[in-house]
């Protein structure tokens, strides 16, 4: 392994686990107790180099950490997980051109249901929210406010 992209909880015991991503594409789920890894950790998946993991939350709202994907075509997906294993109703979310950058941090939650939402920003500065439920873009989501290239989201 080769490097290591999020911290998160991918099982749901309230501790944080390792998402790695080795250079050959492979993808490793290490769950972790303290400093401790425990049974359960694997493989996840083997992706090309034309996936990026864009973020790390839960977007089904089941407790345990899910990884969202952003293609280099522009294809955003997202992989629903129960520890080292993807579970069904994964899938992709929308297309958006490469104008858009997913702005992510761990956990993002903005309308208070429980599940992981995408924030975005445009090469124009425009900021939307797209609130989520699993891999359903749910109603609410839209545009936040246009900012200049001089302000960054930290």
């Amino acid at each position: 392994m080769s490097s290591c992209s999020r911290v998160s909880d991918f099982n749901g015991d309230g501790r944080s686990d390792i998402l790695w991503r080795h250079s050959s594409g492979m993808v490793y789920v290490t769950l972790m107790y303290g400093s401790t890894i425990t049974s359960g950790s694997g493989k996840v998946t083997t992706i090309g180099s034309d996936w990026d993991i864009a973020g790390v939350s839960d977007f089904n709202g089941d407790g345990k950490s899910d990884i969202l994907w952003r293609h280099s075509s522009g294809m955003v997906y997202v992989t629903l997980m129960d520890g080292s294993t993807i579970t069904s109703g994964s899938g992709k979310v929308t297309t958006v051109s490469s104008d858009w950058d997913i702005l992510f941090s761990l956990g993002d939650d903005y309308n208070g249901n429980g599940r992981g939402d995408i924030l975005w920003r445009h090469s124009s500065g425009d900021v939307y929210i797209t609130l989520m439920d699993g891999v359903t873009i749910t109603s609410g989501s839209g545009k936040v406010t246009t900012v200049g290239s001089d302000w960054v989201i930290e």
